[in-house]
This record gives structure tokens, sequence and C-alpha cells, in this order.
């Protein structure tokens, strides 16, 4: 198994107002720590775009709010970048970031401590970045660099305090990320900070993609060029690209299954180009996750645990999905979520494609990975290899074993321990398991994914309302089929 080589570790550079999160411990919610010691922010309101200082320490109150512990972050894992180590440096370097990463950390801090007030604030500032990046917007110049990062605290804004357009206002968002993305032309080596918000706008720019069945080609010129390697690059953006590339045949395999004629030669040629590459990535998928898990680690599962979701909702059926799933870290989850979410879109197109072309099921090999009980963590590769025939009737069974994967995860990311991050970080593939069991008409499972949603909601994410009833009316044309009666696992 090879071995990924450590990355380098973070180089504090910053200047200004630092990048330190860290508040004092008895420093109470809705109040900010500063140099004459706590201050309640409320009595500030007035004063966020005069006191700098303030600012910067509703900013770091917010941090420590919402992420854990390096030790429960990252675990043993040296060097790991985090998009919010960036975020105390925006404060009084542009008015647009200022306002933005503001109103996100007071719209957060508001929600958890009930402030009114602070929440209505949030959303003013809020507000007025708006008008600043639509402005120029429409003044038809070149958008800076702060225009475009600022539209990345609007997104996670949306996550907190959704407006009333609910997920609309998120893509719309997205959909300004990407335009901006398109006038850019430096091809000069990004800094830690552009590659940290590069990142997050890849993310939910495929996050938006595979939702609507297209490539994340078609969203931004900026997509197409060749990635610049930099030694920040760690095993999630590795993922990132693999599911770009699944996007991409998502697209051209819905149109090929739409339109195209078994009795064509070119389609059928089209058809064997398409499985062709699915199966490469596939193949690629699997050498990754093994580097992936020599550097960051490997989820058990603990069949003993003790009950824990009657703890936080008594409405959410434990029998469901009982073996929950723990990991070393939060950096572990979330690699092991977007590789079992890509998983998850493709060996449905592969299904597609053998029945497209009249091949058979049983000529494909593949690794299904699992999760190993607590007993044997850390003493296999923790997969079992089977062949094609020895599964369900088709690869939708395969899709459906990740998809529970992500399922029995929820419990350790929404502990408290992982605070909002590990809320955060099951989001997406979240939404992605529970289409596949609407999809699937799974409808026991897609309830118990509803009332997770709920969960999210009460722990501060105000688009979980949103996410728990909608439907992607793509992904559900594209995929809509029974399940196979047989179990995968």
């Amino acid at each position: 198994m090879k071995v990924l080589a450590r990355r380098p570790r973070r180089q504090t550079t910053h200047t200004g107002t630092g990048t330190s999160t860290k508040t004092k411990a008895n420093t109470p919610i809705g109040t900010v720590g500063t140099a004459s010691g706590p201050v309640d922010i409320e009595s500030y309101l007035h004063r966020f775009n005069t006191n700098a200082e303030v600012r910067t320490q509703v900013v770091a109150n917010f941090l420590d709010s919402f992420s854990p512990s390096p030790l429960i972050r990252d675990g043993k894992v040296g060097g790991v970048l985090h998009i919010g180590h960036t975020f105390p440096i925006f404060i009084g370097q542009s008015p647009v970031l200022d306002k933005a990463v503001t109103a996100l950390s007071s719209a957060f801090l508001a929600k958890r401590s009930r402030d009114l007030h602070l929440l209505q604030y949030s959303a003013r500032l809020y507000g007025e970045a708006l008008q600043i990046v639509h402005g120029r917007i429409r003044s038809g110049r070149r958008c800076g660099q702060d225009s475009l990062f600022a539209t990345v605290f609007f997104q996670f804004y949306e996550l907190i305090n959704s407006s009333p357009l609910g997920f609309k206002a998120w893509t719309s968002h997205v959909k300004g990320s990407n335009a901006i993305l398109g006038q850019y032309s430096d091809s000069s080596p990004p800094t830690v900070t552009d590659h940290l918000f590069w990142r997050q706008l890849k993310f939910v720019t495929v996050c938006d993609a595979i939702g609507l069945r297209k490539s994340i080609y078609s969203y931004s010129s900026f997509w197409k060029r060749p990635a610049l390697h930099n030694p920040w690059r760690e095993s999630v953006d590795v993922i990132l690209d693999s599911i770009i590339e699944c996007s991409a045949l998502i697209e051209a395999v819905d149109f090929l299954i739409q339109h195209g004629h078994q009795d064509l030669q070119d389609d059928i040629q089209t058809g064997e180009k398409l499985l062709h590459g699915c199966l490469q990535l596939k193949d690629h998928l699997d050498t990754s996750f093994c580097e992936m898990q020599a550097r960051l680690g490997v989820p058990y599962s603990s069949p003993n645990q003790q009950p824990f979701w009657s703890t936080i909702d008594t409405s959410i059926p434990r029998e469901v999905f009982p073996d929950a799933i723990e990991y070393p870290c939060l950096t572990c989850a979330e690699s092991h979520l977007l590789w079992w979410t890509t998983y998850i879109l493709l060996y449905p197109l592969i299904d597609q494609l053998l029945t497209f072309l009249g091949r058979s099921r049983s000529e494909i090999s593949f690794n299904m990975w699992d999760i190993p009980s607590s007993s044997t963590a850390g003493t296999s590769s923790h997969s079992y290899d089977t062949w094609a025939s020895e599964l369900p009737e088709d690869f939708l069974g395969v899709a459906d074993h990740y998809a529970g994967l992500i399922c029995r995860s929820a419990k350790f990311l929404v502990q408290p321990e992982t605070k909002a991050m590990g809320t955060q970080i099951l989001l997406a593939p979240f939404s992605q398991a529970t289409q596949f069991y609407h999809s699937r008409e799974a409808i026991e499972k897609y309830r118990w994914c509803q009332s997770v949603f709920m969960v999210f909601s009460r722990l501060g994410f105000g688009i979980a309302p949103f996410l728990k009833d909608m439907i992607w009316p793509k992904y559900e044309a594209a995929t809509k089929k029974k399940l196979p009666t047989s179990s995968s696992r």
C-alpha cells in the first residue's frame, strides 16, 4: 500500500489580526473577549463598522464555537489546512470581506444564543456585502478577489441563516462565484488562501452540478484549466478532482441513455468509451482510497455501543442504521464520505451502460469497501473482493451499501464534540444518500434521513429543513428504479 507523504505544516505568515481563534473559556455566549475583558455584543452593534477589535473577536468566538479541538478535527494527522484558518485575516482588509465574515460569524453566534438583535444585525451586514458585490457585477468591471471570496462567505451564510428563497439563494451564490471565476486570467502559483477558497468553490460547484446532472465544466472555463500543483493539496483535493470527472461522465451517460439507440454503431462505440471511462475512474478511486486511509486512518464500527439518538431526538429510529461508524478524526470522516458519495454516483452509471450495451455484469470485478469492527481496526485492508455476479442483480445494491455507510456516519458527526463542523461536513454526502433512497423508493431509510435533517436544523443549520423535503428532479428522472431485493451487505 502506498503511503502519502506528509504535507508541510501550515506556515503562519499572516500579519495584522493574525490567525488565532482562541478565546477565553469563561467568555459567555453573546459576548466577546476584548483586551479590557468580556463585552456584550449587542452593546457594540452600532460600532461594528469602526471597532476592528470587536469584529475580530466575534470571528474568533465563531471559530471556537464552530470548530472542534485540533485532536478531534485532525487527529494525529499534522499540517492539515482548513478554510477557517483564514477568516480572521479578512477583518479590516476589505470592506466587503469584513462585512461578509462578520455577518457569517454573528449569524452563527446569534442562532446559537437565540439573540434576535444580533441575528438582525448579521442580516443587515449580509445585505450590505451583497450590495457591494452586485454593484461591482452590474458595473461590468472585473471583480476582484475579495468579491470572489465574499461569495464563499455568502454560501456559508445561507447554510446557517437561510433566506426565504431557501436553497435557491445558495445556488445563486454558486453561480455568482463561477461568473467571477470566469474572469480570472492569473496563472501565477496560488497562495495557501487561494487554494483553500478555490477548494471550497470547487466543492460547492460540484455539489450543484451533481444535483442537476451536469458537468462542472459547463459552469466556468476556470475548471477546464490544468490544475496547478502546490504543497497544500490534501486527500480531499484528490477526491474532489475525481468527483469533477464523475460529473462529466454523468452528463454524457445521461445524454446517451436518453437519446442513444442500441442498434446504432456510433452509439455503441460511445457507450463502450463511456464504460471504459467509468471503470478507469473506479480503479483510480480504489487506489486513491487506499492511499487516503494510509494517511488519515481507518473508521470502525462498535456493535455494542451505547444508544445515542434517543438522547437527541426520540423520533429517530435506532434500528434502521444501528451499527454506527466511528472515525479517528473529522478530516478522516470528510474524505471517506466524499469517496462513498462518488461510489453512489458511479456504480449506477456502470449499471446503466452495461444494460445499454447488453453486457453481462459478471464481467466486472471490483472492491466493495466495508467497515471493520473495533476489534480488527488497523489489522487489514478493510475491504472484501468479489465478482459482480455474487452481488445483487445490479450495481444499485452496491450504491445502497455506500449510502448506508454515510448514514451510519451521522452519529459521529453530530455528537457535541465535533461541534458544527461535523454537521457541515455531513450535509452534502447525507443529502446525496437521502436523494438516493428517495429515488430507490426505500421509504423507511428515506424517512430516517428526514428525521436526522431536523437534528441538523437544531444544531444551527437553517438550510436543513429545505434539504429535508427537497427532491432533485433530474437526479430522480435519471436514477429512479426499484431496489434489488437482496442485500449488498
